[in-house]
């Protein structure tokens, strides 16, 4: 049996110690890192977040204005077939009673109508051209430039929704332009003006009709460009919230292994 000396058990338990002190001090720089690490990818979790909302947001419009596009083409679909129906009907008439007329003046008023009508309808469909490639270009650089005003967004957003409202009362405005120039059993005469006015009002109805199932198309290609960013901003937020949770897992592993370092270094 080997005897040791008060001096040799004195030195082991300081070198003991030390050790222990050597494994508190190395867990306590492996919690401050593993906090760190906790930290920025709370941030990034809280900015991926309001990212998430803001492109879902940008989803919803573009959902909304997909569903007003079609609305709107559909409705000048209807209206286009009304029209030619009305047409057929009109030469049937129009040669059955002759080239005689007494309405001029009605004709006149509805053929400045319709011209008055072909300029708003092409304004119109510029505008709204205009304001909508605009709103895409804006979004696009605040996909990449979150220093772009959210305001600016809503501003055109607006300006997109006036903008698809005038569209509807200018069809409103056309189907009264129809409805006033159908032909009913108690009128006697149609003048070949007014034959040439319902060709006129059907070839600007076939011109709004292209126009809006160009805009429709557009609104489709938006659709699918918001949710593929919204997809995208969603697994972003998923990936983030996984590695924090890994990341808030492993803090508390070492959080648990310290305490339990500086128990047994206090119980010696």
């Amino acid at each position: 049996m080997t005897n040791q000396t008060p001096g040799q058990g004195y030195t082991n338990s300081r070198g003991v110690a030390q050790n222990k002190n050597a494994d508190i001090q190395a867990l306590t720089t492996q919690v401050t890192d593993a906090q760190y690490t906790v930290n920025e990818l709370t941030n990034v979790v809280t900015s991926l977040t309001s990212k998430q909302a803001y492109f879902a947001n940008l989803l919803t419009l573009a959902s909304s204005k997909q569903a007003s596009a079609l609305q709107h083409f559909s409705q000048s679909k209807t209206l286009m077939a009304d029209l030619k129906e009305t047409s057929n009907y009109v030469k049937i008439v129009e040669k059955q009673i002759g080239t005689e007329s007494n309405t001029d003046s009605l004709s006149g008023k509805l053929n400045e109508t319709a011209q008055y009508m072909a300029g708003v309808v092409d304004k119109l469909i510029f505008s709204v051209d205009i304001i909508e490639k605009l709103l895409d270009f804006v979004n696009r650089r605040k996909a990449v430039n979150q220093v772009i005003p959210d305001d600016l967004i809503t501003y055109l957003n607006n300006a997109v929704t006036e903008s698809n409202n005038a569209v509807s009362l200018t069809l409103t405005a056309l189907e009264s332009c129809y409805a006033s120039i159908t032909p009913v059993q108690e009128i006697e005469e149609i003048s070949e003006l007014e034959v040439k006015q319902m060709v006129s009002l059907l070839a600007l109805t076939a011109t709004l009709t292209q126009a809006l199932g160009d805009s429709y198309k557009t609104s489709e290609t938006s659709y699918q460009n918001a949710l593929v960013a919204s997809n995208m901003a969603n697994q972003q937020l998923e990936d983030a919230q996984a590695q924090l949770a890994e990341a808030q897992a492993n803090l508390a592993s070492l959080n648990a292994g310290l305490e339990a370092a500086k128990a047994a270094a206090f119980a010696a």
